[in-house]
């Protein structure tokens, strides 16, 4: 992408502004709480939390667990 960089920075800016604007309404809630399912068919249902592939919900955005599930999930989720 030589020769593009200014539109690049352009890009990164914007999509920080963006994430600011989410973390600044997520934390204006009164209970910012999620519960990130995901459901594999067959392979059932898995809880994403934080240090899990989704974790930028938690850590980019601000979001804290609904569950009060103390371990950390690999990037496939937790088996629920």
């Amino acid at each position: 992408l030589y020769g593009k960089e200014d539109e690049a920075d352009q890009l990164v800016e914007d999509m920080q502004t963006r994430i600011d604007e989410v973390n600044a309404k997520v934390s204006e809630l009164e209970d910012n709480s999620i519960l990130y399912l995901q459901t594999n068919g067959e392979r059932g249902v898995s809880f994403h939390g934080q240090g899990g592939r989704f974790s930028y919900l938690y850590d980019t955005f601000g979001f804290s667990s609904a569950d009060e599930f103390d371990e950390e999930t690999d990037s496939h989720g937790s088996q629920v």
